[in-house]
C-alpha cells in the first residue's frame, strides 16, 4: 500500500475491522504463496475453486499497487 488506510474486516459482523494496515504494509501474500505451490499442478492456470479467505476494506482513499499471478509466474519462470 502506498497510502491511506486499509482494514480486514468481519463482514458478518457488520464490516467490523480486525486488522488495519498502514502504508508500506501488503496483503494477499499468503494466498499467492498458496497458488505459487500448487502452480506446477495446474499449468499456471488460476485455480477457480479457490476462494478468498479475507475481505479487506478501505476506510479513506487508498494506493495500491497490485502485482498480478501472470507476473508473478512469469518472473518465477525467469528466475527458477
Amino acid at each position: 500500500m502506498i497510502s491511506g488506510t486499509l482494514n480486514f474486516v468481519l463482514p458478518p459482523l457488520n464490516n467490523l475491522t480486525f486488522l488495519a494496515l498502514s502504508p508500506g504494509d501488503m496483503f494477499g501474500h499468503t494466498d499467492l504463496a498458496h497458488l505459487l505451490n500448487d502452480s506446477h499442478k495446474r499449468d499456471y492456470e488460476f485455480p477457480r475453486h479457490l476462494q478468498r479467505m479475507d475481505t479487506v476494506m478501505s476506510s479513506v482513499e487508498t494506493t495500491i499497487m497490485v502485482l498480478s499471478l501472470e507476473d508473478v509466474l512469469s518472473l518465477r519462470l525467469m528466475y527458477p
